[in-house]
């Protein structure tokens, strides 16, 4: 099973479609969620004294390992964003670190027999304490966003260089490499050591560079988006979720795995926050698959 290694909160989210308040977010929740439908992913996070012990229980009614999470004296991380009406710009209205500030995380003796960890999208030097405690002989893929580019790119890049695989957006890639063309950042990350890089381009996709060629599939056509959040981390957990299941990572699992998060994805952003994965079996994600893979006219 995966290990992941991130954030849960309360996010408040506004958008064109009306606003919810206090629901269950956080980069840790979404991958969760998403790599359920593959497998039992084990979790390590903290919440505060305000989380529903209820919310605990839905995830592992899902088969979600919740015995990583730790809950602390003080109130849960919370976010709150506002989305243009094309969803191309999002506003942080407020963000609150609470108990995510002292945040330390410590891997469960019962974990560290896991291959295969994510870690989500948490400070650089917390990516490397896990690192630490693991060892070198796991499966390391990593997320980032531009807030660690900006205020701790040496930690950053000190962790790509030990990761395995790198999965981010194409603004944060840009970012990190300074190159304007994707092809050519895809290229100057491999440069740090990873295996592979995984670059997400919202609406337009995502691209895998691995063995010195590239991979560009399209999204899966959703009529309706209602909420973006989340879409990301959702992805990743459909990817290492899928990775769990394969024998060996290569081209072609890579490959796979890149559908799946896809796809699942493609869910995610049918519904506020995670209440469209919560209730997403593997029966729908397997016609999807099929007609997404109808719709591109080839075989996976």
């Amino acid at each position: 099973m995966s290990l992941s290694i991130g954030s849960i909160a309360f996010d408040t989210i506004e958008n064109v479609h009306g606003k919810r308040e206090r629901i269950v977010g956080g980069s840790l929740t979404y991958y969760a969620y998403a790599a359920s439908l593959f497998e039992n992913p084990k979790l390590v996070g903290v919440v505060g004294e305000d989380f529903p012990q209820e919310i605990i229980e839905e995830m592992e009614e899902r088969g979600i390992d919740t015995r990583g999470i730790v809950r602390e004296k003080g109130k849960t991380f919370f976010w709150a964003g506002k989305y243009s009406d094309d969803f191309l710009e999002r506003e942080t209205i407020s963000t609150e670190l609470n108990v995510f500030e002292q945040f330390d995380p410590k891997i469960p003796d019962f974990y560290k027999d896991e291959n295969n960890v994510f870690l989500a999208n948490i400070a650089p030097s917390l990516q490397e304490k896990v690192m630490e405690q693991l060892g070198e002989n796991k499966f390391y893929v990593m997320d980032t966003m531009n807030l660690w580019i900006n205020i701790d790119r040496e930690g950053l890049e000190k962790v790509i260089r030990k990761a395995d695989g790198i999965i981010l957006n194409d603004e944060e890639a840009r970012m990190l490499t300074g190159k304007s063309y994707i092809y050519d950042a895809a290229k100057a990350l491999k440069e740090y050591g990873v295996k592979f890089v995984l670059i997400k381009k919202g609406e337009n996709g995502s691209m895998l560079y691995f063995n010195n060629k590239f991979t560009v599939i399209p999204p899966y056509p959703v009529e309706t988006v209602i909420d973006p959040t989340g879409a990301g981390d959702s992805y990743g957990g459909a990817f290492m979720g899928f990775l769990e299941e394969a024998e060996e990572i290569n081209e072609k699992t890579l490959k796979r795995a890149m559908v799946y998060g896809t796809i699942v994805s493609s869910f995610t952003i049918e519904d506020f926050g995670t209440e469209r994965l919560k209730k997403l079996t593997r029966k729908e994600f397997e016609k999807r698959f099929k007609d997404y893979a109808e719709m591109l006219n080839f075989n996976i």
